[in-house]
């Protein structure tokens, strides 16, 4: 299911509850001329209740879009960090550079064709921890003469840096808002569409009409946190295109 129709949806349902629960409000509390003292006491705490929660719900996007945007930005530098090691590796002997290039092309491969969709389920490739582990054993084992090379303690801070952003990629995946705060998002938005229903208005046009803009906005507000707080889901998933461009122009040695 595409994500704008998924968008679409749910804010279509979120508008006809709204208008469901304005319905059965206006049945349970039907409007009379004692009505106008209880607008003044609707009107205090939609104010306080619906800027208490405007201000969690900004702050809720503004902290999952930055997570989110960390997480490309990991992603960009784990793939950087391979394409540095590849090219310092020209820098050894033949045998050296085909072990670095074969490393880390295996590496690459099983990242994106196997473990990206395992991320989904914030779980990691056991094949690519072990192409990893491969890599180090390269250097490790390298023979003294590509060790006293210059580029070879370049070569070990680039395979931290790869090793790191793995750590913190595996990490991203299984983080999420902690249940608290999605209890909140979710308990003041009806409680906030609640107020407003209860609201009287002479115009009940009028009523509706604020009534599906409210509703559109905080649903679309929830449906963009539920997005962007999986950055390997299935609506908003982050592109391992980073990765393939490497594994793509890495340089083809002949054997």
């Amino acid at each position: 299911m595409p994500l704008w129709f998924q968008g679409l949806l749910t804010v279509g349902l979120a508008v006809a509850l709204a208008h469901l629960a304005l319905f059965a409000t206006g049945r349970l509390f039907p409007a009379d001329d004692k009505r106008s003292v209880d607008n003044t006491i609707i009107s205090a705490a939609l104010g306080t209740i619906g800027g208490a929660y405007a201000l969690l719900l900004s702050f809720t996007i503004s902290v999952v879009w930055h997570n989110y945007a960390d997480t490309q930005a990991i992603v960009a530098r784990e793939a950087n960090a391979v394409a540095d090691l590849e090219r310092m590796s020209r820098g050894f002997s033949l045998p050296v550079q085909r072990e670095v290039q074969d490393a880390s092309r295996t590496y690459m491969r099983l990242t994106v064709d196997e473990e990206w969709e395992l991320l989904a389920e914030g779980r990691s490739s056991v094949r690519a921890d072990a192409s990893l582990v491969e890599l180090w054993h390269v250097y490790t084992e390298m023979p003294p003469a590509d060790r006293s090379s210059s580029l070879y303690s370049q070569s070990l801070t680039r395979l931290n840096e790869i090793g790191d952003n793995r750590r913190m990629r595996l990490l991203t995946a299984t983080e999420s808002i902690p249940t608290v705060i999605v209890f909140l998002l979710y308990a003041g938005a009806a409680v906030t569409m609640t107020l407003t229903c209860l609201y009287a208005m002479k115009s009940r046009r009028l009523h509706r009409v604020l009534l599906t803009f409210l509703a559109a906005i905080l649903s679309f507000g929830l449906f963009l946190i539920s997005s962007l707080d999986q950055p390997f889901g299935t609506k908003l998933p982050i592109s391992p295109e980073p990765l393939r461009y490497v594994l793509a122009h890495m340089q083809q040695l002949e054997y």
